[in-house]
């Protein structure tokens, strides 16, 4: 997993699997982190909108588009959590 840059306006990630050359997943988000997109080689295979439902509650909203392992995407929105936690640019 790498990031696109030291100063993060718009956080992405890349991610590549190993054994698999060609596979590349990329995690971006909009500049306040509450909407995100996931792609596989380019082609959009997740949305996570984040909304807040009470004060210190959050709440997130994820579409997958059919064939996709559910469980994967949100395994990478979870270890995009861990690597930038809430309040040093994370938002998920």
């Amino acid at each position: 997993m790498s990031r696109s840059s030291l100063i993060q306006w718009k956080p992405h990630f890349t991610i590549w699997l190993p054994g698999k050359a060609n596979d590349e997943f990329t995690l971006s988000s909009d500049f306040f982190r509450t909407h995100y997109k996931i792609r596989h080689n380019g082609v959009i295979i997740a949305e996570a909108v984040q909304k807040w439902v009470l004060c210190f509650k959050k709440e997130m909203a994820l579409t997958v588009r059919p064939g996709v392992d559910q469980a994967f995407v949100a395994a990478l929105l979870v270890i995009k959590r861990q690597i930038v936690p809430h309040g040093q640019g994370g938002g998920v």
